[in-house]
């Protein structure tokens, strides 16, 4: 497991290689302005954060049931 420093550590160094690209760059913010456009219009409908999580892990925890095995959100508790 990587302590809270680590993993922000590696964040940043993943988000600063992907900023490398101007390319991808562009693509991101095309694709952020696409959707921010399909929220202004009405187009497309926001979900809140906890929802939408509280959802997955409901979902996680059924397939983990049938599998035995411990869910998600179990396994990755102590990340959050």
């Amino acid at each position: 497991n990587l302590s809270a420093s680590e993993r922000t550590y590696l964040l940043d160094r993943l988000t600063a290689s992907l900023a490398a690209d101007a390319d991808i760059q562009a693509a991101w913010a095309a694709e952020a302005a696409r959707r921010n456009a399909q929220i202004d219009s009405g187009e497309v409908e926001t979900i809140p954060g906890d929802v939408v999580f509280a959802n997955l892990f409901a979902k996680l925890k059924d397939i983990s049931s049938v599998h035995g095995r411990r869910s998600i959100h179990e396994q990755s508790s102590h990340l959050l």
